[in-house]
């Protein structure tokens, strides 16, 4: 565009010169002389126009900007002939043309599908970020594109498309769901990778979402809710099993007390006892006692009858 331009502006500098110089030469400009001394004035004056004109035309083809977060290649011809990266005011060949990229991170978001390892189709929404790498602009122009548009629309975007669907295809579905975080930075390192083959430079790809086929969510569910179910029944048996450990415990505790019990249990001792109830009750002094004993040698439980003071 920047050749076509200058050679417009030149083309129209040359036709000006000529329409001045014809219309001085027919004597509209003639002043107080001859015809021959206004049409070598005219001439003169057309001819500085037209010069006027030549150099506004090269000072406005030679000159252009770069804003931050751009980059440029410099063509003449169809040609690279240089590369800047630095934002600011330039020079340049008047008749070369400006091919501006875009060297900012962009964001895209994009819905694909994509087949899992145990072959189910699922459909995932991304986001990724990517941007052209400054100091090869003119191998991307050379080599890959000639604009950022065909760059975008023509190999980054197909690019990971294809690239993501290669990492998708060796994880199971479950897997792939669980860990994504994980994933989305192995799948980002593999992306970056092969674009780096394009010049360009991928940031990081985010899965926001990933969607199963229809009916699928609810097999999982309904998979998982039985799952649970088992942990708890298996949850509740443990249970049952602890409890019965505890109550055999005890059982067994009793058991031995009371095997203990009844081999400690002799009758001189059961009096004893009997002895010692006895004498706590005689210091009661709003009842009368009458203990009436069960076996000959009083070693039995005695009877107790609770006779009121009258």
């Amino acid at each position: 565009m920047g050749t076509i331009f200058f050679l417009v502006l030149l083309v129209a500098a040359v036709v000006v010169l000529g329409a001045v110089s014809r219309r001085i030469q027919r004597g509209e400009q003639v002043v107080r002389g001859e015809y021959r001394d206004g049409a070598i004035t005219g001439s003169r004056i057309g001819s500085l126009a037209a010069g006027i004109l030549l150099v506004l035309v090269l000072l406005i083809s030679s000159f252009y900007t770069i804003d931050e977060g751009e980059g440029c290649v410099l063509t003449q011809f169809g040609r690279v002939y240089d590369m800047v990266s630095r934002p600011g005011l330039h020079f340049k060949r008047p008749w070369a043309d400006v091919v501006k990229w875009r060297t900012r991170l962009k964001a895209i978001h994009q819905k694909m599908d994509a087949r899992t390892a145990d072959d189910m189709r699922v459909d995932m929404d991304l986001t990724f970020w990517w941007a052209t790498m400054p100091d090869k602009l003119d191998s991307i122009y050379s080599s890959v594109a000639r604009d950022y548009e065909t760059l975008e629309e023509g190999f980054v975007i197909p690019g990971i498309r294809s690239a993501i669907r290669d990492q998708v295809a060796k994880l199971d579905y479950r897997e792939l769901n669980t860990n994504r975080d994980k994933y989305a930075e192995v799948i980002t390192k593999y992306v970056a990778e092969q674009l780096a083959k394009k010049f360009v430079r991928i940031d990081r790809i985010n899965i926001r979402n990933i969607i199963p086929p229809a009916g699928v969510d609810k097999a999982i569910e309904a998979k998982l809710e039985a799952k649970q179910d088992a942990e708890r029944a298996e949850h509740r048996l443990m249970l049952a099993r602890k409890d019965a450990e505890i109550r055999i415990a005890e059982a067994k505790g009793i058991a031995r007390a009371q095997r203990i019990i009844r081999e400690q249990l002799t009758p001189i001792y059961v009096q004893y006892e009997s002895i010692q109830v006895m004498k706590k009750l005689s210091d009661t002094k709003n009842s009368t006692f009458i203990f009436i004993p069960t076996s000959k040698s009083g070693a039995g439980v005695p009877m107790v009858w609770n006779a009121p003071i009258k």
